[in-house]
């Protein structure tokens, strides 16, 4: 004799985002005289993605630094990406926490 059964499952609705952006950039010195700018693409930003997988392509400079502020202008643009891939990363978490 079978017995009957009942299977309950609950499912959570998932929200999902595909973005795309574009961020423009400048640094400049203590005496606010722009020494570089440049722009970023992110090329995809989603909702499944990690912080090592979020693509940054970083455009050649708009302004080009001088040979004396190179190596802090490089320095900053790096930082300036880490910066954003972790932002992103962050609200890509609260998101999936929240959706």
């Amino acid at each position: 004799m079978a017995t009957p059964q009942l299977l309950l499952y609950l499912v959570k609705k998932r929200y999902i985002f595909d973005y795309n952006a574009s961020v423009k950039y400048s640094f400049h010195d203590g005496e606010d005289n722009r020494v570089a700018s440049g722009t970023l693409q992110l090329p995809d930003i989603s909702s499944t993605a990690m912080s090592d997988e979020l693509e940054v392509n970083v455009l050649a400079w708009k302004k080009v630094p001088s040979e004396e502020n190179l190596e802090a202008a490089v320095a900053c643009r790096d930082a300036l990406v880490c910066e954003i891939r972790h932002q992103v990363f962050a609200f890509v978490n609260a998101f999936n926490t929240e959706y």
